[in-house]
């Protein structure tokens, strides 16, 4: 039974997931709960044992109320997947051609802006993914954002020169620099 139902539910609540349902979803929830326990109830056994079955049966099927509600957002003007405005559908669907699958699920994490300067990003820019913490073997979606590239340059410019200020040269520390030992054979020019 609950290999049968699975599908329905999930397909049907998919399905739903762009209207106003959550009241909705609450009585399906509710009427599935009572339609399993009357199935349980019709194989004979006593009430105590129904319960615990339609229990055990419907802990086991899809909530309707876990589905999250997203809503359905209407293109705007003329706009077409071939106009080739690659950030409005990225941005949009989570997906594009010319990006990397990283890149375009960034870029709608990102609702269409920059990490750093938070402008909108426009056909023709150079994107680059960057790691915050500078780990680049983290790949976190917290650790990672969409920036222009020109952006990226910059921090990571930052970046390197404020490490730059805490690491000492190898030398720094003696007192005499290093002297190079003759060769043992004369020198022409001397």
């Amino acid at each position: 039974m609950i290999s049968r139902l699975v599908p329905k539910i999930v397909g049907w609540r998919n399905y739903y997931r762009t209207v106003v349902s959550r009241k909705s979803f609450e009585k399906m929830d509710h009427l599935m709960y009572w339609k399993v326990f009357a199935k349980v109830n019709r194989d004979g056994n006593s009430k105590t044992v129904t319960k615990h079955k339609a229990d055990a049966i419907h802990a086991h099927l899809p909530q309707h109320t876990d589905q999250k509600i997203t809503r359905h957002i209407k293109v705007k003007g003329m706009r077409s997947p071939c106009d080739g405005d690659w950030a409005y559908w990225a941005t949009r669907l989570g997906k594009s051609p010319d990006l990397t699958p990283r890149q375009a699920k960034l870029l709608k994490s990102q609702k269409g802006r920059c990490g750093h300067c938070h402008q909108w990003f426009e056909m023709g820019d150079l994107l680059e993914v960057h790691h915050v913490d500078g780990n680049h073997r983290n790949n976190k979606q917290a650790n990672l954002q969409l920036l222009h590239r020109h952006c990226h340059h910059a921090i990571t410019r930052t970046m390197l020169h404020d490490k730059a200020k805490h690491v000492e040269e190898p030398c720094a520390a003696k007192v005499a620099s290093t002297v190079l030992k003759p060769s043992g054979r004369s020198d022409p020019f001397a």
